[in-house]
């Protein structure tokens, strides 16, 4: 039973890091738009040295200084998808396959909802990508141990975006915001409108809904 369950998790990791990585590379980037977050500073480092994006992602590294700021629990929930995730990146930023719409901002609702289905199926069983919620839960362990969650979750991602105007245009970005309040809208129904997800002993895992009510 337990190895069953352990599979269907597993299943749901992968297929997770390859919807979400599906609307990164086959509708985001083609329709002329980033995204935000961890991703989108690889992206605007991938302009200044050449590098692939995915390549650059440094998942695993944050994971790894999470383990030292956050303890064995947390980075054992992030630091499988931050090896996965990348990888799954790489992979399908070389299968050419492009999905171009007309209409940028339809393309943009379109990556929204595709990458926010993908990303709740991992945030509902309680595990993270290790990226900008991970790095605001060490600030506010560290730093700004009085300020809200949310918060620095919501400042994070705007300072993300001011450096990411250093290499994109003003209107890319913007289509990059866009899209970030698009798939966590979709995100957050994924996580609290289909059920909480069932651990291997039958206990409900609220992780997923303390993550975004701290």
């Amino acid at each position: 039973m337990r190895s069953h369950h352990r599979t269907a998790a597993l299943l749901n990791m992968v297929l997770s890091c390859v919807i979400c990585s599906i609307a990164v590379n086959w509708i985001a980037l083609p329709n002329g738009f980033v995204v935000t977050g961890i991703t989108g500073l690889a992206m605007t480092a991938e302009t200044f040295t050449g590098i692939n994006y995915a390549l650059i992602y440094y998942g695993l590294t944050l994971a790894i200084f999470t383990a030292v700021t956050l303890g064995y629990k947390e980075v054992s929930s992030i630091l499988f998808l931050s090896i996965l995730y990348p990888l799954v990146l790489w992979v399908l930023n070389h299968v050419q396959v492009e999905i171009i719409l007309k209409e940028k901002l339809i393309a943009v609702m379109f990556f929204g909802v595709v990458y926010g289905a993908g990303a709740g199926l991992t945030y509902r069983m309680g595990y993270s990508y290790g990226g900008t919620d991970t790095l605001s839960k060490i600030l506010k362990q560290k730093v700004f141990k009085a300020a809200e969650l949310k918060n620095l979750l919501l400042c994070l991602d705007a300072v993300i975006m001011l450096i990411m105007l250093s290499a994109f245009s003003l209107d890319t970005v913007a289509y990059a915001f866009v899209g970030q309040l698009l798939y966590v809208s979709c995100m957050n129904h994924v996580i609290f409108n289909l059920g909480l997800y069932q651990r291997e002993d039958g206990s409900l895992n609220w992780a997923a809904i303390l993550r975004y009510s701290d």
